[in-house]
């Protein structure tokens, strides 16, 4: 349990042995644990339950699953926020086929090209406008993805 910013949060973590089900699976031979986190909010008059269930390929105890889960939201939380403040992805406006699941991949695609960047030093929403504005910005931020899998 925790107490901040105005409320209560309370996490629950389980781990279930997921050998019967690579078993009976060949597909999911690497399957160790199945793990569900449970999470209690509770905010002035706002309250929430959710339920989260993940799969993974290494035995955890219920404490490391419950650090692995933490990391994974708040990996998940630090990229919604670049995406929202530098891309402005909850602006955009649609909604027909893929075309919302295609631009995200972009955008994505977008944010990690510019991290590995080290040709200038500034933040993702700065180097955003630079590689608009300028090829050679542009030029060096596809360079740093290329050698990144080379």
């Amino acid at each position: 349990m925790e107490k901040g910013h105005g409320g209560i949060e309370a996490r629950e973590y389980h781990v279930l042995d997921g050998g019967d089900i690579a078993k009976a699976f060949p597909d999911w031979a690497g399957l160790m644990i199945i793990g569900m986190a449970i999470n209690y909010q509770h905010y002035g008059q706002k309250e929430s339950l959710a339920y989260r269930y993940y799969i993974s390929s290494v035995l955890l105890t219920p404490e490391q699953f419950g650090k692995a889960a933490r990391g994974h939201c708040s990996i998940k939380s630090k990229l919604h926020w670049v995406l929202d403040t530098a891309m402005r992805e909850d602006n955009g406006q649609i909604y027909r086929g893929d075309g919302a699941e295609n631009i995200a991949r972009l955008r994505h695609i977008g944010v990690n090209l510019i991290k590995v960047d080290t040709s200038r030093k500034a933040s993702v929403r700065r180097k955003q406008p630079m590689a608009e504005m300028d090829a050679d910005c542009l030029e060096a931020i596809f360079l740093a993805g290329y050698e990144l899998v080379e």
